[in-house]
């Protein structure tokens, strides 16, 4: 979890956890309480999508509960920009998932794209969404 001041707001990320799926969401507020609020309501949303998901799947049963773990992965940041423009580094664990769990996981950071290690392939590919809507998958050719 992380507070900020940003141009008089306050700014509220958390990272979660759940079920080894990373949930993120951030607010902007005029005070903490409010700000903190509102994340936590973007992450219920988000938490009970993913658990309706898993319910439609098959995984989950109805009565089961998906609980919130400890924070997972890693994040490093870069203190000053270089010359080649890199401003932050980023480090996690790859785990090992299908392409509709990598989707499922990118809808739920609220990312454009996804990098993960094929389960059925046992390679690193990237699945991103299209403008249409629909996804792509990058399968390098190593």
């Amino acid at each position: 979890m992380n507070f900020r001041v940003e141009r008089g707001r306050v700014k509220v990320e958390v990272t979660l956890a759940a079920s080894g799926v990373t949930i993120r969401g951030e607010e902007l507020g005029p005070e903490w309480r409010s700000a903190f609020d509102g994340v936590m309501d973007k992450l219920e949303r988000q938490v009970k999508r993913y658990k309706e998901r898993l319910e439609r799947r098959g995984v989950l049963k109805k009565e089961e509960l998906v609980t919130v773990e400890a924070l997972s992965g890693s994040e490093a940041g870069v203190s000053e920009k270089t010359p080649e423009q890199i401003v932050r580094v980023k480090e996690f664990v790859l785990r090992p998932m299908s392409v509709e769990d990598a989707i499922l996981q990118m809808e739920l950071l609220g990312h454009t794209f996804f990098v993960f290690k094929n389960l059925d392939k046992d390679k690193v590919q990237v699945i991103y969404r299209r403008e249409d809507g629909n996804y792509g998958l990058i399968d390098p050719i190593y």
